[in-house]
Parts: structure tokens; sequence; C-alpha cells
């Protein structure tokens, strides 16, 4: 990995409308090249990754921009994706219609100007790039927020004290976003998903690693006791909690063991390895092939799709990337040698099949250099 490529595309995406300027968290993907017109739809977990990612970022750089962005979206999940009685839901809605394209993103300057006295309007104008001709395809005359001059440059611009307009928009964006709480709200899917109970309780882990708040531990505990009360006799997970029945997959499995073993480093707690290492060895006995990796699903389960063995990448690692690092997680934290013994020929099987072992199988490639087998 290089470090400034790394830090450099998280600043961009920062500064990016694919960032919700307003009330922080990550909308799903761009629609152009610049990164300023979104899918607005917000997965949590996309919000997961990007916690996980800045959280690294403050740890690594100790630059607070890194870490204020983690919390503003971990403050954002909190507030719309937090379920009672512990975990996430998986998504809030892009739209709040059927004919409707980021209504309650995006802003005419007609309507900024009701919000905002003159003095907050013109700071806000050249920082977000507010003016009456915006971004979004479907409607030229609405903006979508993105950062396109800092307020130093600002400052500079309209021959004010650079205090003077960081506090102007500090206000304005309290505005916009207090104006933007009246509009009418895109649904959220609460459906309990344990792949996304288990990556966001990791990353909030993460998070209280890198910046020191108790309070992301405890909501990160609280939700993996959810998931783990879940698990049937035979120590696997249904897909979602809410529904016994539903599919096993090999993911949920991995992401819970992950999370699990992180609750581990995190606290000392054995109970939280105790968890992985079930999870590792339930995957071993009902998901392991014969040739080498796991399947999707368990083999002999009667599900809607064959049971196939997944080396390939998608929006984030493939399960069998992710289901390496829980092995050989524990085989750095426990005397078990056979769990390293599996990640390594889990890779030697699968990182072969990968689409030319490029970005596709980038999760593999970073695992191969983890466990040690050769180039």
């Amino acid at each position: 990995l290089d470090p400034p490529a790394a830090l450099h595309t998280l600043d961009a995406l920062v500064q990016g409308g694919i960032h919700d300027q307003l009330g922080g968290g990550f909308h799903a993907y761009s629609t152009d090249e610049r990164w300023v017109v979104p899918h607005f739809e917000k997965r949590a977990a996309e919000q997961a990754a990007l916690i996980a990612a800045f959280a690294r970022a403050a740890a690594a750089t100790g630059e607070p921009r890194y870490a204020a962005t983690a919390r503003r979206i971990i403050a954002y999940a909190e507030c719309r994706l937090a379920l009672d009685g512990g975990g996430w839901a998986a998504s809030e809605a892009a739209d709040v219609g059927a004919w409707d394209d980021g209504s309650l993103y995006t802003w005419s300057i007609d309507e900024a100007r009701a919000v905002l006295p003159a003095d907050e309007l013109a700071a806000a104008q050249p920082y977000f790039d507010l003016y009456g001709r915006g971004e979004l395809h479907s409607d030229p005359t609405r903006n979508v927020l993105f950062i396109a001059a800092s307020p130093d440059q600002v400052a500079r611009e309209l021959g004010r004290d650079p205090a003077d307009v960081r506090a102007a928009l500090a206000r304005a964006r309290d505005k916009l976003l207090a104006a933007r709480a009246d509009r009418p709200q895109p649904t959220v899917d609460a459906t309990p998903y344990a792949g996304v109970f288990a990556k966001l309780a990791r990353a909030y882990l993460e998070a209280e690693t890198a910046l020191g708040v108790v309070q992301d531990r405890e909501r990160a505990i609280l939700a993996l006791e959810r998931l783990d009360a879940a698990r049937a006799a035979d120590g696997g997970i249904p897909h979602r909690l809410d529904d016994p029945s539903s599919l096993r997959w090999l993911l949920d499995h991995a992401e819970l063991g992950l999370a699990a073993l992180r609750a581990w480093e995190a606290t000392g707690d054995r109970a939280h390895l105790a968890v992985a290492q079930g999870l590792a060895d339930h995957l071993l006995a009902r998901f392991w092939h014969p040739d080498g990796g796991f399947t999707s699903q368990p083999i002999g389960a009667g599900g809607h799709d064959r049971p196939f063995r997944d080396g390939e990448d998608g929006p984030g690692p493939s399960a069998n990337a992710v289901t390496g690092a829980l092995l050989h997680g524990l085989a750095t934290h426990t005397s078990e040698a056979h769990y390293a013994d599996r990640a390594r020929a889990l890779v030697a099987a699968l990182l072969p099949l990968a689409s030319g072992a490029g970005i596709d199988g980038a999760g593999l490639i970073y695992l191969r250099r983890v466990v040690g087998i050769g180039q």
C-alpha cells in the first residue's frame, strides 16, 4: 500500500459530494469522475469500512481531520442506523419517492438564500460551489454540496479574516442541517443482517482503539452479544437475525469471527476469543472444500445458490479473504497451528482462480503476504 496515495484518496472522499457535508456519513458511490454527484443511498457496510480507514489514518498520522471524519461517520450511524437492543440497520434509502433524486441532500440557491444570512451565504457559496447552476444531472438548479475551496481560500477571495470565515461556515452548516431535518426523510432498511452488525462492531472497536472513545466499545460489544445470542445450536448464524431459517453465509460467520477477535484484543475477555475460535471451527467443519478454501454456504446446504468458492473481491474483500484473515488472527493469538495451515492452503487453492490475480483478488494477494507463502 502506498501511504500518500491512501491518504490522498481519503482526503478526496472527504471533500467530495460522496461525503454528506452536513450530516456526516458517506453515500454509496459516485456517478461522476470527480466524486461530486453520488448515488445518495447510505449503506452501513460502507460506513464500517470508512470508519476503520479514517481511524487507522488518524492513528498513523496524528492528523485530527481523520479522527474528526471517523467520529462524524459514527455519529451518523448512531443517529440514523442504530437499532434498539443493539446493532445497526442495513441502509438508508437514496430518495424519498419514486421520482425523487436526492431532494434531501441538494440545494437550490434560493433554498440556501432563505436559510442563511448574507455573511454566511457569502462564505458558503465559494466553499460549497453553491451557485445558480448545480451539479445534479436530473435538475441543474440543484447543488450537491462538496468542498470546492478551503476556508483560507474563501477568506482571501472575500477579503475576510480566516477565523471569521470558519465561524461563518460552521454556523451555515448548522442552519442548513437544521433546515434539512424538516424535509421528508428517506426510509431506513432496519433488517438486522449479521454481516452488517459484525462489520460495524469491528469498525467501532478500531475507532475505540485509535480515538479512545469508550462508548464505541460499548456499542460494539452490545451488537456482538446480540449476534452471539442469535447463533444456532450447531454454532452457525443466520444471515438475518430476525429469521432463524435464513441462509447461512460464509462471509457473515467470518465477519463475526473477526469482530469477536477484535473484541478480544480490545478487552482481554477470553469469551470473545472463544466465540472467534468456535466460529472458525464451525467453518472448517461445515464450509471447507476438499480442494481447499471455503464454500459460500455449508457443503450440502439446500440454499437458492449452489455453494461456490468465492475468491474475488467485490466492494469489500472476498469471503475467503476475510475467513483467511480470521484463521491467521487465531493462529497469532493461540497455539493452534492448524489455523495457519488452513489459511495457507486457502490462498494456494483460490488465488489462481481470482481474475488474473489482479485487483479482483487483492484480498487474497494481501493475505498471501500476511501468511508468508511464496510470491
